[in-house]
């Protein structure tokens, strides 16, 4: 309790410091990956709800619904959740969830698992569907500035390889992908890797630049920018690529760019003790994640400079409506 009032207290602080910090990653080289990896610590503490602050989704959410976005009162999913798993939800007090005004998610299918779980623990809430939250955010460069790199990369394979996260490191045979990578290179002028923050540190980054290819990141999950440096990236690009499934599919056919799913084991391990919440809701999603890979496999398995009306149908199940003033 002692921590919220601080917390309450510091906040007017806080933002102000947030808002030059948001300011300064802003205008950080794009492809400075070491810098944007890095955020201070100062990132104002939401008393509720926390998963509100990270990634830059609650501007774009804001950007997208109608009602606007209030991240002291209001909620969001922060990733796509291909299960019915609410692992965000399971943590919160009841009488917390009762004080949350509208709940925000990308899909009717994850509205669905949203207020099934809720209802049952006697809430009748309000959720709103909003889309990919992406296309609530705008490129960080200028139009200008776009077209200079474009010409400077030419066709471009962005590839997202499976992520760690803080408390459990996702692995994979990286020699598998980069023979795949290699295989297809030929089609493009330039090979961009956007790593997760988690991954830069544990070295994954110079065994990429190794290969020849160019490190990117979306930045620290606590940058403001970081939705918006992902779109920016995934505009540079001509098509994206990963080795998982992931929120990056649907952003990716979002923002109209094919998408080339290289079907790979993904092995998760976790770190430290003191996650068995975080461990069973991994899991889930990781066993629904096997059920759904040959069915994203079937549809994007293959390289293709086109987006097909049935990837669009199978994105939007999960993703939400690809439709949107904003895009």
């Amino acid at each position: 309790m002692f921590l919220k009032i601080v917390n309450l207290l510091f906040f007017p602080v806080a933002y102000v410091i947030c808002r030059y910090n948001e300011y300064k990653y802003r205008r950080i080289d794009l492809f400075d990956y070491i810098k944007l990896s890095h955020f201070p610590n100062v990132y104002p503490r939401i008393p509720l709800f926390t998963l509100n602050e990270g990634y830059g989704n609650a501007k774009a959410v804001r950007n997208l619904s109608p009602y606007g976005f209030n991240p002291f009162i209001d909620y969001l999913e922060h990733g796509m959740i291909f299960s019915e798993s609410v692992n965000s939800l399971d943590g919160i007090s009841v009488w917390k969830l009762k004080m949350i005004r509208r709940y925000y998610t990308f899909s009717e299918y994850r509205k669905e698992c949203i207020l099934k779980w809720l209802l049952k623990k006697g809430i009748e809430p309000t959720c709103i569907v909003v889309g990919p939250y992406i296309l609530g955010t705008k490129i960080l460069l200028s139009d200008e500035k776009m077209k200079g790199v474009r010409r400077q990369l030419g066709k471009v394979l962005l590839v997202f390889p499976a992520h760690s996260l803080k408390y459990l490191k996702n692995e994979y045979k990286i020699d598998y992908l980069l023979s795949e990578i290699e295989k297809i290179k030929f089609q493009f002028d330039s090979i961009l890797i956007c790593l997760h923050l988690y991954d830069i540190q544990s070295g994954y980054a110079q065994i990429y630049e190794k290969q020849g290819y160019k490190v990117v990141t979306n930045g620290h999950t606590e940058d403001p920018n970081f939705l918006a440096r992902q779109r920016t990236l995934i505009e540079l690009s001509t098509v994206t690529m990963g080795n998982s499934l992931g929120t990056h599919i649907g952003y990716s056919i979002a923002l109209k760019r094919p998408h080339y799913y290289f079907k790979q084991t993904i092995t998760t391990k976790f770190l430290g003790d003191g996650h068995t919440n975080k461990l069973e809701y991994e899991s889930i999603e990781n066993e629904k994640k096997e059920e759904l890979s040959q069915v994203f496999f079937k549809e994007f398995g293959h390289l293709s400079f086109k987006i097909t009306k049935r990837q669009i149908d199978l994105v939007e199940r999960y993703w939400g409506n690809l439709d949107c003033n904003n895009n």
